[in-house]
């Protein structure tokens, strides 16, 4: 950014100073000198005040030589005439920039702007022959020679700085440069824009451009700290004297206002949900419309993406294909040292969990002993005492009468219903005609077989 403003100051500045050479010829070195102090004399930079004179520098020389005077005299004008502009616009508070139209002006013989002074004087010509007028009598006074007319443009310079002399309004830039803020800065401005001139041009030293910002900036700062600590102590007191006084009207303000604030608020949102339900449909539609066009515009670039989709696919697919083996031998190879990683860590986990637990069990053999035997020994004891066991046994022999009683009275139970299911099986019936005498013992004889089989299979449940 830097680097950018010093190249196009200097490109200004280079082109200034050639319309200095051709205009003011041998003299222009004097008119250099002038530019370089400018930014103290006139609070403006070396290209602004060559870009001035310029611009009324041909009738200025014009009228010098036309009268017989020399270039130097030329420059020593042109000087005042930037001096008078300066000290006319920062005393009168009129812009730089309409006080050098002016001036630009009367070069052209218009004299419509010469109000813009605020010397007195009316826009006209004639007007301006009163200012000469009065700046020859001036002169006389002085016992200088009282002889400028308005056919010449130094003449009509020179007058005015007469008159500016006389007002005691000359040399006012010079003195608020180092007396007042705005004239301080007029000048740290002027000082800093010839410095970034100066970083572009080989011919100029860089250190007197530095000091002469770094001493412009204390002027500047001499000048503005004393008003800015007055500032802030005036609205400290200020805010002192006033702050009882606003903050006892705080609540008759908001007791005001507060009503008017709620009334507005409830305007604002009724007004709002009103307009909102009014355009509802609208937005609805709208957004329906959006919507619609934007499912339009999807659904028509789907054969783009379709067919996108399906080049990726392909290319995806012919890449694969094409680097298959080594996908493949890559693919087992981190397959295998990944299973033999996975076997190995199962191996060792395996190993050491068995050794952790063989050897736990043999640590803990002497006290898994004492709880065995004792686990087994309880038991045994408490049998033993609730079936009061003693050598021998009085309860079991108790529980064998009884045993040796019931056995008795079942066989006696059981044996009585045999007998009777075998008898009751037999079938005496009278033999049938049928059957020849020889065959009946026989059938007889089997039947009676088969019911004492049944019957004894029967009651062999029982037992």
């Amino acid at each position: 950014m830097l680097t950018k403003q010093a190249t196009e100051a200097y490109a200004n500045y280079e082109q200034l100073k050639g319309g200095v050479e051709t205009l003011f010829n041998e003299s222009a070195d004097l008119m250099m000198k002038y530019a370089a102090d400018a930014y103290k004399t006139a609070g403006v930079s070396s290209n602004t005040y060559m870009e001035t004179v310029t611009s009324f520098a041909a009738a200025l020389t014009k009228s010098v030589q036309a009268a017989g005077g020399s270039m130097n005299e030329a420059v020593e004008i042109a000087d005042t005439a930037m001096r008078d502009m300066a000290d006319n616009a920062n005393k009168m508070g009129t812009s730089m920039e309409s006080i050098q139209a002016a001036y630009q002006g009367f070069a052209k013989q218009n004299y419509t702007m010469l109000d813009n002074l605020k010397l007195g004087y009316g826009g006209t010509k004639e007007e301006m022959e009163r200012l000469i007028e009065d700046a020859n009598k001036m002169r006389k006074a002085q016992g200088l020679a009282a002889n400028l007319t308005i056919s010449s443009y130094a003449d009509i310079v020179t007058a005015i700085h007469e008159v500016q002399v006389e007002m005691g309004i000359f040399n006012t830039t010079e003195l608020e440069a180092t007396q007042t803020i705005s004239g301080s800065l007029n000048m740290l401005k002027g000082a800093w824009d010839n410095l970034l001139v100066g970083f572009a041009d080989q011919e100029q030293a860089v250190g007197p451009l530095i000091d002469r910002v770094l001493s412009s900036r204390e002027t500047y700062l001499a000048n503005i700290m004393p008003r800015i600590s007055e500032t802030l102590a005036g609205i400290a007191e200020g805010v002192t004297n006033a702050l009882p006084a606003i903050l006892e009207k705080i609540p008759t303000i908001a007791g005001e206002m507060l009503p008017r604030l709620t009334e507005t608020a409830l305007l604002l949102v009724t007004t709002l949900g009103t307009s909102l339900l009014e355009y509802t449909p609208i937005l609805i539609e709208n957004a329906m419309s959006m919507m619609s066009n934007l499912l339009l515009n999807f659904a028509n670039k789907m054969p783009e993406f379709y067919e996108w989709a399906k080049r990726l696919v392909i290319n995806i697919g012919s890449t694969l294909l094409k680097n298959r083996p080594s996908l493949i031998g890559s693919a087992l190879s981190l397959l295998g040292a990944l299973l033999g990683g996975i076997s190995q860590a199962l191996l060792d986990v395996g190993g050491a969990i068995v050794t952790g637990i063989w050897n736990g069990i043999s640590n803990a053999k002497a006290w898994f002993e004492s709880q065995v035997k004792g686990f087994f020994s309880g038991i045994v004891n408490g049998v033993k005492g609730v079936l009061g066991i003693h050598s021998p046994s009085k309860v079991f022999a108790e529980i064998g009468r009884y045993m040796a009683e019931g056995l008795g009275e079942g066989w006696s139970d059981e044996y009585s219903k045999i007998r009777k299911d075998i008898t009751n099986g037999l079938d005496f019936q009278a033999p049938q005609q049928t059957s020849t005498s020889q065959e009946k013992p026989k059938q007889l004889q089997i039947i009676l077989q088969i019911k004492v089989r049944q019957t004894v299979q029967k009651h062999l449940h029982m037992f």
